[in-house]
C-alpha cells in the first residue's frame, strides 16, 4: 500500500490522538531497503511548553524504536527472521536491548499485548508507546505512536495510554482495509482476523458483542462459533484472557495501584479484578506483583 494514502487515511486519527494524549504523535513504516523504520506522518505535539519533533522521512533503528517493534512483532514468521538476520543491536543508551535473545523475548512480548514501548533505548529522556496498523490478515502496514520526555510521560502514563494508542491504530486500520479489499466479510479467516484485530485494541472497557457482530456483517452466533472454532476458545472468555494478560503485564512494569489496573483493563471492581485474577493464576495481584520483582 502506497505511503501517501497510509499517512493521508491516518492524519485525522494521529490528530485525535494528539488531542487525547496531548503527545507527539508519528506515524511509521517498515523500510525494507534500509533495514530501518521510517517516518512517514506526524502531529507534533503543541499543549505542552516542551516536546518532542518528529521529522517525516527520518529512519530509526528497528531494535530501539517502539514503532519498529511494533510491526516486526506481527511479521509472518518468514519474514519476521529475514529483518531479525539484519538487526545491527548498536547501544544508544544502558536501556538499549543489545542482545537477539532479549529482543527476540521483546516481540514476544508486544504481540501479546498489543503495543511496544521505547523505555529511553535511543535518546536518554524520550519515551515511545507505539501500536500497529494491521491489514485483515493482521500483518502490519504502519505503526502509529506517541513520544514525550521520560518526565512528562513516565512509564506509568504511558501505559494508561496505550488502550487510547491501539483504538487509533485499530480505527486506521479499519479506514485502510474497509474499502481495499474485495474479501466476503463474512469469510472466516477474515471474520476471525478482524476480531482478534478488536479485541487486542479494547482492552480497556466492555466488548458491545452484538454490535461488533453488525459492524462485520454477521450474527454473534455465527461468530462466537467460527471465533471458537479457529481460536478455541469464545471471544468473549477470549478476551478475559488478553486483559488478564495485560493486567500481568502492568503489575510486572509499572507501580499502578491494583484498583488503576484493573480499571485500566476493564474491570469497575477492584475487588471483582482481585478475584478472578487469583482463580485465573491462583496468586492474588499484590502478591503476583511481589514474586515478579
Amino acid at each position: 500500500m502506497m505511503r501517501k494514502k497510509i499517512c493521508e487515511t491516518a492524519l485525522p486519527f494521529m490528530r485525535e490522538l494528539h488531542d487525547r494524549s496531548g503527545e507527539t504523535v508519528g506515524l511509521a513504516v517498515l523500510d525494507a531497503k534500509a533495514h530501518k523504520g521510517l517516518i512517514i506522518g506526524a502531529v507534533q505535539g503543541a499543549r505542552h511548553r516542551f516536546s518532542f519533533t518528529l521529522i517525516p522521512n527520518t529512519r530509526f533503528p528497528l531494535h530501539t524504536g517502539a514503532p519498529a517493534k511494533a510491526m516486526l512483532a506481527f511479521l509472518p514468521p518468514a519474514q519476521k527472521r529475514l529483518w531479525l538476520n539484519h538487526l545491527a543491536l548498536t547501544r544508544f543508551t544502558p536501556q538499549t536491548i543489545t542482545t537477539h535473545k532479549a529482543f527476540r523475548k521483546e516481540l514476544v512480548a508486544v504481540a501479546a499485548c498489543g503495543y511496544a514501548l521505547d523505555r529511553s533505548e535511543e535518546v536518554e529522556g524520550c519515551h515511545c508507546l507505539a501500536a500497529p496498523v494491521l491489514d485483515k490478515k493482521g500483518h502490519p502496514l504502519a505503526a502509529v505512536w506517541i513520544t514525550g520526555p521520560s518526565s512528562r510521560l513516565t512509564l506509568e502514563r504511558l501505559h494508561a495510554n496505550a488502550p487510547t494508542v491501539r483504538e487509533a491504530a485499530s480505527r486506521i486500520a479499519h479506514a485502510l482495509t474497509s474499502d481495499t479489499t474485495s474479501s466476503d466479510p463474512s469469510d472466516r479467516a477474515t471474520l476471525v482476523q478482524r476480531a482478534l484485530r478488536h479485541l487486542q485494541a479494547h482492552l480497556s472497557g466492555p466488548v458491545d458483542w452484538k454490535a461488533l457482530s453488525a459492524e462485520f456483517g454477521v450474527s454473534y452466533s455465527k461468530l462466537r462459533h467460527v471465533f471458537a472454532e479457529q481460536v478455541g476458545l469464545p471471544p468473549a472468555q477470549h478476551h478475559l484472557g488478553l486483559r488478564l494478560e495485560e493486567a500481568k503485564r502492568l503489575l510486572k512494569e509499572t507501580a499502578l495501584t491494583i484498583q488503576a489496573i484493573s480499571a485500566m483493563t476493564g474491570f469497575s471492581d477492584a475487588n471483582h479484578f482481585s478475584a478472578l485474577f487469583a482463580k485465573r493464576t491462583g496468586l492474588s495481584p499484590t502478591r503476583f506483583r511481589r514474586n515478579s520483582n
